[in-house]
């Protein structure tokens, strides 16, 4: 049995998988965030060092705190607080970590995100892409900041009754309240998408996209908005989620389900050594298949998953988060970046940064 209510990244999928509403505006569990990996920028603990860390992120020399949703992006991160304000930390240059380019420190930055100059307030979502950020706020409407280079910065004005955001490496999509989704960037959505419940935007140049149907199937589509085959025998999927060239889906069952670039074991576990290194089928460590899982997330070439009991599983790159800090426990949410992880935990033991 998946307990949802452990887990804010994971989308409650309410009335009849009608309206899936993220769980932070829901009362989630809040804590602390602990990174790990590549660390070069802060993107992982908030203060940057030569190579991998390994801490509870901190800002200005304080932990963060009161976290209820955490997202990864290529070098940069957002924590949602419950408050419904929202942290940045990592690569700045383009703003996309704080929303403002710190002159004194343009490559790296943290603190409380601000757009327009404003504090970001009411914020029930946020989504970390490449050089951009999402924020779903409380009003159904999307706020974006970061890079103008690629994906686009121009939230379509006529974009309202959003329930779920996803920041690309090249597009942004938008789920809306009536099933339907919204992209900008490229590539666009295939057109007629309905009955939609959850989106993923591809991470890499060449990633895919994905939509999970309220039936519990998956659309995917291409770089170049071409319409892809999931694999045979996909259902019961109730969440979704893309990696550099791999996607993930989690199914109702609580088993995950992984197909693509498998070099690395990113999509199932075990390594495929014969080109064109890609698989498909659940994903299995030691010879066992993955179960109890509740939250999954894709990284550059490795996946993340989290367990019913709060454990965090990682498998793929070994040069990707190393493994699992061994004193990791308690997670209620995980994300994946390029080459670092971060988890919100309820555990209160301190924990010393490790570079």
């Amino acid at each position: 049995m998946i307990d949802r209510m452990k887990t804010p990244l994971i989308l409650l999928v309410v009335a009849a998988l009608e309206v899936p509403v993220p769980l932070a505006v829901l009362g989630s569990p809040s804590g602390k965030v602990l990174g790990w990996g590549s660390n070069t920028g802060g993107q992982a603990t908030g203060i940057p060092s030569s190579g991998q860390a390994t801490g509870f992120v901190q800002i200005a020399s304080q932990p963060l705190t009161d976290i209820v949703a955490v997202t990864a992006g290529r070098s940069h991160s957002l924590a949602l607080r419950s408050d419904g304000t929202v942290s940045g930390w990592g690569f700045n240059p383009f703003g996309q970590a704080t929303g403002l380019i710190d002159e004194r420190s343009p490559e790296v930055a943290s603190g409380p995100v601000r757009v327009g100059g404003q504090m970001l307030r009411g914020v029930a979502a946020v989504s970390a892409g490449d050089n951009i950020s999402l924020a779903l706020l409380s009003n159904a409407t999307v706020v974006a900041w970061g890079s103008n280079l690629r994906q686009g910065l121009d939230v379509p004005l006529e974009l309202t009754n959003a329930v779920a955001i996803a920041a690309g490496w090249t597009h942004c999509l938008a789920l809306k309240r009536d099933g339907t989704v919204t992209g900008w960037g490229s590539p666009a959505p295939p057109p007629g998408l309905s009955n939609i419940v959850a989106v993923a935007a591809g991470r890499s140049w060449y990633a895919n996209s994905l939509a999970l149907k309220s039936d519990g199937t998956v659309i995917e589509w291409g770089p170049n908005g071409e319409l892809s085959t999931s694999p045979s025998g996909l259902s019961n999927v109730v969440a979704v989620s893309v990696g550099a060239n791999f996607s993930l889906a989690l199914r109702k069952d609580g088993t995950v389900f992984g197909w693509g670039g498998n070099g690395s074991g990113q999509a199932t576990g075990t390594p495929t050594t014969n080109s064109p290194y890609w698989a498909a089928s659940t994903v299995e460590l030691g010879g066992h298949a993955l179960t109890n899982i509740v939250a999954i997330a894709a990284g550059g070439e490795y996946g993340l998953a989290l367990k019913e009991d709060g454990e965090v599983v990682v498998w793929g790159d070994p040069r990707s988060c190393k493994g699992v800090p061994s004193r990791l426990t308690n997670a209620v949410a995980i994300s994946a970046g390029g080459d670092y992880c971060l988890a919100i935990t309820t555990n209160t033991v301190p924990f010393v940064h490790k570079r």
